[in-house]
């Protein structure tokens, strides 16, 4: 009631099917024109929802059949990021955080919910490849910790080739980051924020095409920051570019130096960019409402160079 007492023109749900959603509201027909994003990566299930915000990577024309709601697909990532608030990565060394010198450095800091029995398996296939390297993971629960020792010891890889590294603030997490070699992503479900956050810090992620939105996200803003060389198309794709780039110290550099430059070039850290597109979404959104139409697929397209001078 006090939705629509406010007039609310269009109502974004950020939460989706997560803990302490309430997207009920949305069944209530709260606002006229009603939209999902960010917070849920799929499709609102029993939600009255009339579009879902996502970009092409995250929402391909093959998915469509799997979701009630019209896409409505933002030309770049569907993801903001600020590049003025958040802390550049500040100088630290590797000792700081318990890690060899002069070892190659895998990393991932994805939720260990992320991290299932096959995902273990092709990061072990990678590690027995690249001799000496380490893996470098967030995991501070000692249960957890034992089970992935214990998993990866059957895979052949023992346990002084882990790293765990402990929880830290937000500052010390970003430096932290870039003293990896190459970030690993997590399947089916890939890294989100802990993806963006290791780009920004400078710090190369790969990943590999999947076959849903949660899936698809590093694919997303890999391409929106200039790296979608750094998407391999299947599991056997994963791990060649994975063992290529440990085997070749030039081409990585140059890969951390575009991406070091993109801090300043990418659109997935242009957050102005990144506004202009969402309010066009949502003046889309208003404008077939206000026509009468049903709710309709549609793309945001970037305006010209003209357009913005």
């Amino acid at each position: 009631q006090r939705i629509r007492e406010h007039g609310i023109d269009i109502l974004v749900d950020l939460k989706g099917h997560t803990g302490g959603s309430r997207s009920v509201i949305l069944n209530h027909m709260a606002a006229p024109v009603q939209a999902g994003w960010l917070g849920f990566p799929g499709s609102l299930s029993h939600v009255d929802c009339d579009y879902v915000i996502g970009d092409a990577s995250v929402l391909p024309e093959s998915s469509r059949p799997q979701y009630h709601e019209k896409f409505c697909r933002l030309p770049d990532s569907y993801q903001p990021n600020d590049p003025v608030a958040r802390p550049l990565p500040a100088p630290q060394t590797r000792a700081q955080w318990g890690l060899p010198e002069d070892r190659f450095v895998f990393a991932s800091f994805n939720a260990t919910k992320k991290i299932t029995p096959e995902t273990l398996s092709l990061w072990a296939d990678i590690l027995r490849d690249v001799l000496g390297s380490i893996l470098w993971l967030l995991c501070d629960h000692p249960l957890a910790q034992a089970n992935i020792l214990k998993r990866l010891a059957a895979l052949g890889i023992a346990p002084d080739r882990v790293v765990f590294a402990r929880r830290a603030d937000y500052g010390q997490h970003i430096s932290r980051l870039a003293l990896a070699d190459l970030a690993l992503d997590s399947f089916p479900y890939n890294g989100h924020t802990t993806t963006s956050e290791k780009l920004w810090a400078g710090l190369p992620v790969i990943t590999k095409r999947g076959s849903n939105f949660a899936s698809r996200v590093s694919e997303s803003l890999l391409s929106a920051v200039g790296l979608a060389d750094l998407v391999a198309d299947y599991e056997n794709g994963f791990r060649r570019l994975a063992i290529g780039l440990a085997a070749d110290p030039d081409r990585l550099t140059a890969i951390r130096d575009r991406l070091t430059a993109a801090r300043a070039t990418a659109p997935l850290f242009d957050a102005e960019r990144f506004c202009r597109h969402l309010e066009s979404a949502y003046r889309s959104m208003a404008a077939i409402a206000r026509r009468g139409e049903p709710p309709a697929h549609f793309d945001v397209m970037p305006p010209s160079p003209s357009a913005m001078r």
